[in-house]
């Protein structure tokens, strides 16, 4: 704030202060670097973010649609790529169940993982790991074990995605999983 409060015109302080905010705070610096830095796709993220907290999905996901589309338009020369617009459209699509649009943005997300963006792993082991979940929500435990392992080899201490491959390939001690398994064996009846 004090560096806003300096250089008001510099969109690395809105960024940084829509990095460290939230809500209002967060929409209002987020808005502030697209008015300096149009087409700034992790601006896009951020704003996206609080509006999914809000159950705002319809706007979130069009965040994220024009986030996109102007990473897109900047080729793969953009000084400022993004990460995770792909996963986060992805975990909308799931919230609405419509796994196929899900899928096929994790794909997505999942062949931009050698671009080099600093946080590419821990970006593709979440996207394995919800990929994971879906497939054990689905009864495929197969598919989830081997999604979860892909978390796995990004980030060897992911929680959740050891935890859902232990559930998955059924080597979970019955005390620990007990509440973690539907009586059938159907995830779709959790």
């Amino acid at each position: 704030r004090r560096a806003i409060a300096l250089e008001p015109d510099n969109w690395r302080h809105h960024f940084r202060l829509a990095s460290v905010a939230w809500g209002e705070e967060r929409l209002r610096a987020a808005r502030r670097t697209l008015a300096l830095v149009p087409g700034f796709a992790l601006a896009h993220w951020l704003a996206a973010s609080v509006m999914v907290a809000r159950q705002m999905l319809d706007e979130a996901a069009r965040e994220l649609a024009t986030g996109i589309a102007a990473q897109a338009s900047g080729g793969p020369n953009t000084p400022f790529s993004g990460i995770a617009l792909h996963w986060l459209l992805g975990l909308i699509h799931l919230a609405r169940q419509d796994g196929a649009r899900a899928l096929a943005e994790f794909e997505i997300e999942l062949a931009s993982e050698s671009i080099g963006h600093l946080y590419s792993r821990e970006c593709c082991a979440n996207t394995w790991y919800a990929i994971g979940a879906w497939h054990m929500r689905h009864a495929r435990m197969t598919d989830a074990v081997a999604a979860f392992d892909g978390a796995l080899q990004r980030v060897p201490k992911h929680a959740m995605a050891q935890l859902g491959r232990a559930v998955a390939a059924g080597t979970m001690p019955p005390a620990a999983g007990s509440n973690l398994r539907p009586a059938s064996g159907s995830m779709d009846e959790a």
